[in-house]
């Protein structure tokens, strides 16, 4: 993982300091945290939720950790509910499969019925 902490003096990405704070004003008085090449958080956001470190790196990989163990519990949460419905979905798939050997005996119970009445 790779994790820049901008001192706002380096070019990020290649792009000068200016392109950097005119796309993130919010730059110019906090510290912008580049995650990866991709992704940008602001380090006082990341403090302010109450991750510590020894550094700024470490409290960012704590948050990072913590963002990846959030993720890993909401797909096992999605994938208990989607086997939930799949289970759901195979009991009324059963339900309907008795219910429709139910009609067939009623319906030939009442053919017999009304063949027996009619003789």
């Amino acid at each position: 993982m790779d994790i820049k902490i901008w001192d706002r003096k380096e070019k990020l990405k290649g792009l000068d300091v200016d392109i950097w704070l005119k796309s993130y004003p919010r730059a110019k008085d906090d510290t912008l945290v580049l995650v990866n090449d991709s992704t940008i958080y602001f380090l006082e956001d990341i403090k302010e939720q109450g991750f510590i470190g020894e550094s700024d790196i470490d409290i960012v990989k704590s948050f990072l950790a913590k963002i990846e163990e959030d993720m890993k519990k909401s797909d096992s949460e999605a994938q208990e509910q989607d086997e939930k419905k799949k289970s759901d979905l195979d009991i009324l798939k059963e339900e309907n499969e008795t219910l429709k050997a139910r009609i067939d005996t009623l319906s030939t119970t009442v053919e017999e019925l009304v063949l027996t009445t009619l003789e």
